[in-house]
């Protein structure tokens, strides 16, 4: 039996072995060397997964060549989710939320920043609401938004056609080239990011690609400029119905991603803020190339390996709906 056994590790009866589940990523793995490091065989096994702890040691090296401090790499970049649903009492997700441990208050609908999770009204989704977060970050943000996920299926939230899932991303560490090279690289991978979410959410009304003049526009701040101080005159004109959306920066110092369609499944919408935390992350410090396609983009960020698996699994998915109707992925 290995040493080191923790809370998260169980053993599993059909075949005997001992279990963890990583601290990071939230998979349950083999508690061998293949899946966990030791250093040696006396030395304990780390709570990280091998992914996750690769992908550790490419944040920590692209910090290092951008000059960030490696802590606040570690920590994460602060997100925040917006989750439109219907199909259930907006009190009722309220003492879901509560029970599972997690603040919550049922409010009018409004724009305020709150510590806590809010329900508000949605003009957009007709009966509906839309679960905000507060700022997140880290595991521990996952861990909350789980909980979230679990309360929204106790209750039977559902979503439809008309549900978007909104993304925000803390981005006031960008300077201004990293600015042009978020929203280039965005415009020009918009194709392959239309592989990741549902054809509704391609094009759409709410979340339109970004356009040649949105991207000048970024691209006329100095390169040099930083914060919300020195960049939030030249983010002042705002069309916030862009996939990417940069209207919110002045007010929050954040980007918001507006693509994704409608979900409350845990697992779809982690993969999501992963792919964005990981998308901005490349922008940071350097280009973000051209994808051929929706996992080929995947495959090219710093994505953790479980999310990077469910983003390859929905690209899969959505190029294969696309050859069996002859609609364009």
């Amino acid at each position: 039996m290995p040493a080191n056994l923790t809370a998260a590790d169980r053993l599993d009866l059909a075949s005997g072995a001992t279990l963890r589940t990583c601290r990071n990523c939230g998979n349950e793995y083999p508690l061998t060397p293949e899946f966990f490091y030791r250093r040696n065989a006396e030395s304990p096994f780390e709570a990280r997964c091998q992914s996750c702890r690769r992908q550790r040691n490419r944040e920590v090296a692209a910090a290092r060549r951008a000059g960030t401090p490696v802590r606040a790499t570690r920590l994460g970049r602060k997100f925040g989710v917006e989750i439109e649903f219907i199909g259930a009492s907006n009190y009722a997700l309220e003492r879901a939320l509560r029970a599972a441990g997690l603040d919550a208050n049922v409010e009018g609908y409004n724009h305020r920043v709150r510590g806590s999770w809010k329900i508000v009204t949605d003009a957009s989704v007709a009966g509906g609401y839309e679960l905000v977060s507060p700022p997140l970050r880290g595991q521990d943000g996952f861990d909350q938004l789980r909980k979230a996920c679990e309360a929204l299926a106790s209750v039977g939230a559902r979503v439809s056609r008309a549900c978007g899932l909104h993304v925000h991303h803390d981005v006031t560490d960008l300077d201004g080239a990293a600015f042009s090279r978020l929203f280039r690289g965005w415009r020009s991978n918009q194709r392959a990011i239309d592989g990741l979410v549902a054809p509704s959410r391609r094009n759409s009304r709410w979340a339109g690609p970004l356009t040649s003049r949105d991207v000048e526009r970024v691209e006329a701040a100095p390169a040099d400029a930083r914060g919300i101080d020195g960049l939030r005159r030249y983010f002042s004109y705002a069309d916030r119905y862009r996939s990417l959306n940069i209207e919110p920066f002045g007010r929050y110092g954040t980007v918001e991603v507006r693509q994704h369609q409608g979900s409350t499944s845990y697992e779809k919408i982690a993969a999501w803020v992963a792919f964005g935390q990981a998308f901005i992350a490349a922008a940071k410090t350097g280009e973000v190339e051209t994808a051929a396609d929706a996992a080929a983009l995947v495959d090219a960020l710093p994505v953790p390996a479980a999310h990077g698996r469910v983003l390859r699994s929905r690209a899969a998915h959505f190029a294969g709906a696309a050859r069996r109707t002859g609609v364009a992925a």
